[in-house]
């Protein structure tokens, strides 16, 4: 199957929901927003256009460029109705009333620098290089070399269907993907974890995991996708989008765009 943002889904689609979702100057249909950061992001706004077509125009708008942290405080002061997170609310955010309802989870790529050593890694080396635990490239089977992990701040890794154990203070985090894939680019020693895209294959060495993939149905590091949202800020509009989110025909756009649905 093709990662999300590499399959047969024209492209020209994803520019027409943007399209869509704008509208005409000066037409204002009635709209929703699910505001968020990059995770997902395609995914969600092909969902929203094919919500629109089923609803006669009702618009969910997808917008980017928000932390996590930004994001849970918009939905929790009602400024939104939806927010999106690739992250489980911490305990004092699910004080505050939130709902969380997972979505679908997307392939996290483990990569290193073109010219670093060839290996494979199981899903309890991952574990262990996240708690900090294998520091050096020859544990892996590699020389003797110092190895350093690098990944986004906020990215928080399942392995299968279980949260990946806590990170260790060794690992060093980054404010974005783009940093991190640089960073490991241009470092020897350093690995890095970040959502799965298919131009990073020209520029990094991607490492199998229990020798799959991130392209191949089955690859166990993945990332997961959730809607957060007040309860008592949800209209029919908002129901309705749940509703559509749950069904198959959404089911459908999210499978096709490599991403694995949440079991609703």
């Amino acid at each position: 199957m093709m990662p999300f943002s590499d399959q047969n889904f024209p492209r020209a689609a994803a520019i027409a929901a943007v399209l869509t979702l704008i509208g005409p100057a000066g037409a204002r249909a009635e709209s929703i927003s699910a505001i968020g950061g990059d995770d997902g992001l395609d995914v969600f706004r092909a969902v929203s256009m094919a919500f629109a077509q089923d609803t006669n125009g009702l618009r969910v708008y997808v917008p980017t460029g928000m932390g996590s942290s930004g994001v849970v405080s918009a939905v929790a002061m009602g400024r939104e109705m939806f927010g999106r997170l690739s992250r489980s609310l911490e305990p004092g955010e699910v004080a505050l009333g939130l709902n969380i309802q997972p979505i679908f989870s997307l392939p996290v790529a483990v990569i290193t620098g073109p010219d670093a050593p060839g290996i494979q890694l199981s899903p309890p080396q991952i574990e262990a290089l996240l708690a900090g635990r294998i520091q050096d490239w020859s544990e892996l089977g590699g020389p003797k070399l110092r190895l350093r992990m690098v990944m986004r701040e906020d990215l928080r890794v399942e392995l299968g269907d279980q949260a990946a154990g806590a990170v260790g203070a060794k690992v060093r985090r980054e404010f974005s993907d783009h940093e991190v894939a640089e960073i490991v680019r241009t470092t020897p020693g350093v690995i890095g974890l970040v959502p799965f895209r298919r131009p990073l294959m020209a520029s990094h060495r991607i490492v199998p995991v229990g020798g799959v993939m991130p392209d191949v149905p089955g690859y166990s590091v993945r990332i997961g996708v959730r809607l957060i949202y007040r309860p008592q800020s949800i209209n029919a509009s908002g129901r309705a989008f749940l509703r559509f989110l749950a069904g198959d025909e959404a089911q459908a756009i999210i499978k096709r765009f490599g991403a694995e649905p949440y079991r609703q």
